[in-house]
């Protein structure tokens, strides 16, 4: 009964060494996004060019909670948009070929804490993407070229690099960064 009573007490002791709380990971999960938000750019011309925010859960008609319109907001033919990890929202404006950036607080009332013009060759410019360094990068299709900008950014921020076809470029319309930062 003896050895029995310390088989048993033994067991206890090694299962209560084996927490539940381990300090291996076995898959890394991202932290969820500090602005669960959905923002949509209307790609109109002024008037009718528009910044929508949404928040979940998203149904199928939903209603926008922000609606920033383009008299207040500077907006113009809004295309590609990109949201850092601090909720600043970066839009890039494909008819005046510029980028505007919107920093939290959003509201109906948002103007621009930055903007700045892209290339006078730039044109058809629909779609831009930040980088791990938050770097901005834009893509014009209409000169066959892509656009680095690098923060701190100004109303009079000017590329950092550009590729253009003589990198191997064509149409270059869309951009986007894999996990290992590879555009």
């Amino acid at each position: 009964m003896l050895q029995r009573g310390l088989l048993v007490a033994f067991v206890c002791v090694l299962l209560a060494s084996c927490s539940t709380s381990s300090t291996t990971v076995a898959s890394f999960s991202p932290p969820p996004p500090s602005f669960p938000r959905l923002h949509v750019t209307t790609f109109d011309s002024a008037p009718n060019s528009l910044l929508q925010v949404y928040a979940p859960p998203f149904i199928a008609a939903p209603t926008p909670v922000i609606d920033i319109k383009s008299l207040v907001s500077k907006l113009h033919s809004p295309g590609g948009i990109a949201v850092d990890k601090n909720g600043s929202v970066y839009i890039i404006n494909d008819t005046c070929c510029f980028i505007t950036i919107f920093s939290q607080p959003l509201s109906v009332l948002s103007t621009p804490v930055t903007q700045f013009n892209l290339p006078v060759a730039a044109s058809n410019a629909y779609s831009l993407a930040l980088d791990a360094a938050g770097d901005i990068w834009t893509a014009g299709r209409g000169n066959n070229a892509i656009y680095e900008y690098t923060p701190p950014f100004t109303n009079t921020s000017t590329p950092a690099l550009t590729l253009t076809a003589a990198n191997g470029l064509t149409n270059a319309i869309g951009i986007a960064f894999d996990a290992a930062g590879h555009m």
